[in-house]
């Protein structure tokens, strides 16, 4: 991917295509749902929300694994408690 591809125009608007394999960690939490939400919006093709019950993120061979191949890595996962 070129330096600059998936730019954000200021309109919000993506410049170019949101090709490839996008992965979100996090991406079923509250900020997550509406990253997604904006991805597939702008024309994101692949996205892949692991889940905590199918990932743990301190298992560094699994996350590797995780994001192997993906284009884009956008983490949001993070550890709460109430």
């Amino acid at each position: 991917m070129k330096a600059g591809e998936n730019e954000i125009a200021p309109n919000g608007r993506a410049k170019s295509g949101l090709g490839g394999r996008v992965v979100v960690t996090g991406g079923g939490g509250f900020l997550g749902t509406q990253v997604v939400s904006w991805l597939r919006g702008h024309g994101a093709r692949e996205i892949v929300v692991p889940r905590k019950r199918d990932l743990d993120l301190v298992d560094r061979q699994a996350s590797r694994q995780a994001v192997d191949g993906a284009d884009t890595v956008i983490h949001l996962a993070a550890k709460v408690g109430g």
